[in-house]
């Protein structure tokens, strides 16, 4: 009996329903998933025969369509990955219902559905139901009187539970150099290294990957310069294509590692400067989490770095909204990228609960969504970028978010000039002087401040000091953090014709 067969059979209405809705959403192009589901009886008493599926999905039973057939059912179960990260524990409703068949005299019916249960929870490395069935089959033999089988059962238990124990103590260990808040502890970096390595080729797959992936983040957290090297970035692909090929693995429950290897791919590509690369890469993250439900509730922190780096992209090399020939002018390919992130801004941004839960997060998100209306570069959207960063201003006063405070101002001061506003450009410019005054700044964001506000001081005023500071706040910023904002300033110096 196929695979996707045994594990339509274990699914109980709800998982059954919720992958049906799955298959069907993402099937439009393609109707052969959603048929052989269909086709597929949930009666476990009912064992559907090879020729009989091929005959129901593909109309024909023929050598061809045996083949075709075989390869959807392959196909078919590896999209059982939606149920693996939405719902881990989609098997283990069959405890029960083993449970209960034992208690109602049916064996064997009940040993029929454990056998499926252990063969599909093996595959998919589901060690916690692993676990659960095989004691109960142990003891069972020990109640048939085969000490032999139970000996055997217990054994792969062990296996199972010593499978689950190391990937525990692998989070574990990556954890506790890991902190949210605070600089990276200081710990042996070969020893931790060569902890994680040591598992490279484990027996579980799970066990690989998440050794494999914790190397990599150990290294990039620690800001070790070999996270930039080939070897790296080759292990990170083949964690990647394991990923691929074994989509259907039991994976901890809020734990995306697709995502996360993606993301660390990101950051390679954003310390090599491969402009492509990183469209491409922010692209593939930004689709590849939507089909994980319990993104609902909580900030994706990769998410937004992904975001953020796509949104200095965009306004390092696009913001000419203050233009008055070309305020738009972009590639369409990049203006569809553009308006495919602020989409997704705006998607995130309208979940009340994260805005309850994540604020500083979500103050962050709201300030990177300003800046890709500020390259939009409508007055349209530059009037919304101002009136959104206002709003927050006074919406979350009681709020400690100094980090984000100087990026608003910067905006909004930005969104003035752009808009010829140049009496609000100065306004925001004394507000920001006031509201950090004695408080670290980001040099990057105090440079944008500045330099807007002299030239439409000069705009205003014509008064040649104003552009005199101007080139000397551009000559004093020859650090490579400030090569998009000098570029821009230096463009703005040029289209104004400043002496």
């Amino acid at each position: 009996m196929l695979t996707i067969v045994k594990t339509i059979k274990l699914l109980d209405d709800f998982h059954y329903n919720a992958f049906r809705d799955y298959v069907k959403n993402i099937s439009l192009r393609s109707y052969y998933p959603l048929a052989l589901i269909d086709v597929i009886s949930r009666d476990m008493l009912i064992e559907e025969e090879t020729d009989f599926l091929c005959k129901s999905v593909y109309n024909e039973v023929n050598d061809k369509n045996r083949k075709k057939l075989y390869q959807l059912a392959h196909y078919t179960f590896g999209l059982t990955t939606f149920l693996s990260k939405n719902y881990p524990h989609y098997l283990q409703h069959n405890l029960s219902r083993f449970q209960q068949l034992i208690n109602t005299g049916a064996l064997d019916h009940a040993n029929r559905l454990a056998t499926w249960l252990l063969e599909i929870a093996e595959k998919i490395e589901d060690y916690s139901t692993q676990v659960s069935i095989l004691q109960v089959l142990a003891q069972q033999s020990i109640l048939l009187e085969s000490s032999r089988q139970a000996t055997d059962y217990l054994q792969k238990a062990q296996t199972a539970l010593a499978h689950q124990q190391t990937i525990t103590a692998l989070f574990e260990r990556s954890y506790q150099s890991y902190h949210l808040k605070a600089k990276p502890t200081k710990v042996d970096s070969a020893e931790t290294l060569t902890y994680f390595s040591d598992h490279f080729e484990h027996r579980s797959v799970m066990v690989q990957i998440i050794s494999r992936y914790n190397y990599c983040f150990f290294l990039h957290y620690q800001k070790d310069n070999r996270f930039f090297t080939e070897p790296t970035y080759d292990l990170l692909n083949a964690i990647e294509a394991q990923l691929d090929k074994y989509s259907y693995l039991l994976l901890p429950y809020l734990v995306d590692f697709a995502h996360r290897v993606r993301y660390l791919k990101l950051r390679y590509q954003l310390y090599k400067v491969n402009i492509q690369e990183i469209l491409e890469k922010s692209k593939e993250l930004l689709r590849g989490n939507q089909d994980i439900l319990y993104w609902n509730s909580y900030i994706n922190p990769a998410e937004l770095v992904i975001i953020n780096a796509q949104a200095n992209f965009f306004i390092s090399n696009y913001m000419t909204a203050y233009r008055r020939d070309e305020p738009t002018a972009m590639p369409e390919v990049i203006r569809e990228q553009l308006e495919d992130l602020m989409q997704e801004c705006e998607r995130i941004l309208d979940n009340t609960t994260l805005e309850e839960h994540f604020t500083i997060r979500y103050i962050n998100l709201t300030t990177i969504y300003a800046v890709l209306l500020l390259v939009d570069g409508t007055k349209q959207a530059l009037k919304k970028a101002i009136e959104l960063l206002q709003q927050t201003l006074i919406t979350y006063q009681q709020v400690s978010f100094q980090a984000y405070a100087d990026a608003i101002y910067s905006t909004i001061g930005t969104a003035y000039f752009c808009l010829e506003d140049y009496k609000n450009v100065e306004n925001n410019y004394l507000r920001y002087r006031k509201a950090t005054k004695k408080k670290d700044i980001n040099p990057h964001n105090d440079v944008t401040i500045h330099g807007f506000y002299y030239a439409a001081k000069w705009l205003e005023t014509g008064r040649e000091q104003y552009p005199r500071k101007l080139r000397q706040l551009i000559a004093e910023a020859q650090s490579d953090r400030f090569r998009s904002i000098k570029n821009t300033l230096e463009e703005l110096v040029a289209y104004y014709k400043m002496p």
